[in-house]
């Protein structure tokens, strides 16, 4: 479920080159807690990340931990990406911070959807409903296999994100 936004500083993001993707930072934001995200800016050298000759700077976490992997915008393309803790292991998530924004609604919406129908929701069906969501948002998002998207669909589907019947 997401709450309000963090909008990011605008000395934070200077490093972003691409305009959009640095305005939409700081004004409109991604939002501050989200089962899938938790925006954060960071200090220190670990704000930046150089992976294959890109600068990559972070945007928020997976969880309150460090230990499963953490958000970046690349600062070139405005593209989120997630690397994985610990590895130098890269997947794409979405072209920019607005879809990320957009994908973390429609998880949301699924979600709640699911949670509304009778009986238990069935996580394989919520799956596939995200499945045919994604594409028409950013068809870049499943463009990678296995991927960011691919690899949460597969764990919605065995039942991962299921508590008392939701994904949330």
């Amino acid at each position: 479920m997401t709450t309000d936004n963090f909008r990011y500083s605008a000395g934070y993001v200077e490093r972003v080159r691409e305009l959009a993707t640095r305005e939409f930072l700081v004004e409109v934001g991604l939002p501050v807690m989200h089962v899938l995200f938790m925006a954060r800016e960071t200090s220190g050298r670990s704000a930046v990340l150089r992976l294959a000759n890109r600068e990559l700077l972070r945007i928020g976490e997976a969880s309150d931990s460090d230990d499963v992997g953490a958000y970046y915008v690349d600062c070139a393309t405005g593209a989120v990406k997630f690397v994985v803790a610990n590895e130098s292991t890269e997947l794409h998530v979405n072209d920019s911070p607005e879809l990320l924004a957009d994908y973390l609604a429609v998880f949301d919406l699924k979600n709640e959807v699911g949670a509304q129908g009778p009986g238990q929701p069935d996580p394989e069906e919520i799956a596939q409903a995200l499945e045919d969501e994604i594409p028409r948002i950013d068809p870049s998002a499943l463009a990678d296999e296995p991927g960011f998207w691919r690899s949460l669909i597969d764990d919605v589907a065995i039942g991962d994100y299921t508590d008392d019947g939701s994904i949330s």
